[in-house]
């Protein structure tokens, strides 16, 4: 089974977990969203059993401009419209959620504890997927792929 996790913010990436098992991470900044998703979807067999999850959004984050509000929510609304265009279902998965299979990271809400949070969860997953390219010279999955990577465990957890 191929199951595809997207962390879709400005610093997220996607993470995914191929028919072998072979795990990848795909940072998406600095990148043309478009490419990255059919260079993913052209990859999968329509007619596999794949599993597509998005990270939902509350909404507006406490911090962030108006404006960057607006093209995170433009970007969800891509990714929807792409996964529905090729047909491929994708489901929503809250923070909440996928952040209950590291312990003791769903204790960390709240914009004051972001950075303890986002610590947690790189630390969490580097132990995880230690053999994952998207690693900083210090041994720590990055902050552009850390939650996307724990969302692909969490979701390997499902049925």
């Amino acid at each position: 089974m191929i199951i595809v996790c997207i962390d879709p913010g400005a610093s997220g990436a996607i993470a995914v977990r191929g028919e072998t098992g072979a795990v990848s991470v795909h940072p998406l900044k600095g990148v043309v969203l478009s490419d990255i998703l059919r260079s993913l979807t052209d990859d999968i067999d329509y007619e596999s059993n794949a599993r597509c999850y998005v990270e939902k959004n509350a909404g507006y984050i406490p911090g962030n401009s108006g404006n960057s509000a607006a093209k995170f929510a433009g970007g969800i609304e891509y990714i929807k419209g792409f996964f529905a265009g090729v047909q491929l279902p994708l489901i929503d998965v809250s923070t909440r959620k996928w952040a209950s299979i590291v312990p003791g990271l769903s204790s960390w809400t709240g914009p004051d504890n972001y950075q303890k949070r986002k610590l947690l969860a790189l630390r969490w997953a580097a132990q995880r997927y230690p053999r994952v390219s998207c690693t900083s010279p210090s041994g720590l999955v990055t902050k552009d792929c850390g939650d996307a990577l724990c969302m692909l465990a969490w979701a390997e957890g499902q049925r």
